[in-house]
């Protein structure tokens, strides 16, 4: 389960840099605008992304404490 962790580091910054991409798109430089792509789809990337991130995070989660609790009744 130990990469579980190193998944959902991994997704959530991904996640993170589409919704940056997007936001800053009023600022000086739109990334959206230079790499061609449709800032809806980027959002819609870093949406699910970060749900996705959650879902691993409460996963990895409810191991820990299942893992905590057969230790502890053992």
């Amino acid at each position: 389960m130990s990469n579980l962790g190193k998944i959902k580091t991994t997704l959530q910054m991904l996640a993170s840099l589409c919704l940056a991409c997007v936001y800053n798109r009023s600022r000086d430089l739109d990334v959206c605008a230079a790499l061609r792509l449709p800032p809806e789809a980027v959002f819609l990337v870093g949406l699910v992304g970060m749900q996705v991130a959650c879902v691993l995070t409460l996963w990895s989660g409810w191991e820990y404490v299942r893992g905590v609790a057969s230790r502890w009744s053992s």
